[in-house]
């Protein structure tokens, strides 16, 4: 059995593994590190476009950076785990991506955030998700 972790970038130009690219993508230099280290222990990391069909033995750990497309389709697969969400911006640039977060917390075991509670432009509402989300675990909260 083999385990790959897959991870989605927040623009369609990082596809193709270009994620892990300095050239094309700014994060590179960390996500490369990680890249490698997993590589140097068995576990194959590639973008999503890269997945796979599954064939009964592997196990796909997902990852998504600021990206909610296609965590719904992936959901149904038994051979992909939702492992973490990391939302990448606040909820005063896309507040659209802290409203979906709210039905994305029963999907993925984690999601992650960094968020400046002093901003005057969160809602009461808005906020209370957020504090449930920011950077730890949100299953069962």
């Amino acid at each position: 059995m083999g385990i790959a972790s897959i991870s989605i970038p927040p623009s369609r130009s990082l596809l193709a593994d270009r994620f892990f690219e300095r050239q094309y993508s700014s994060l590179a230099g960390c996500l490369g590190i990680i890249k490698n280290t997993f590589g140097a222990q068995g576990v194959r990391v590639h973008t999503a476009d890269r997945m796979p069909a599954p064939n009964g033995s592997d196990i796909h750990l997902y990852v998504s950076i600021g990206n909610l497309a296609n965590y719904r389709t992936l959901s149904d697969r038994p051979d992909v785990v939702l492992s973490a969400f990391m939302v990448t911006e606040s909820p005063v640039v896309d507040p659209r991506m802290f409203a979906a977060s709210k039905h994305a917390k029963h999907y993925f075991k984690r999601i992650f955030s960094c968020v400046d509670e002093l901003s005057s432009r969160i809602t009461p509402e808005l906020m209370s998700t957020v504090r449930r989300c920011a950077g730890r675990s949100i299953i069962g909260a």
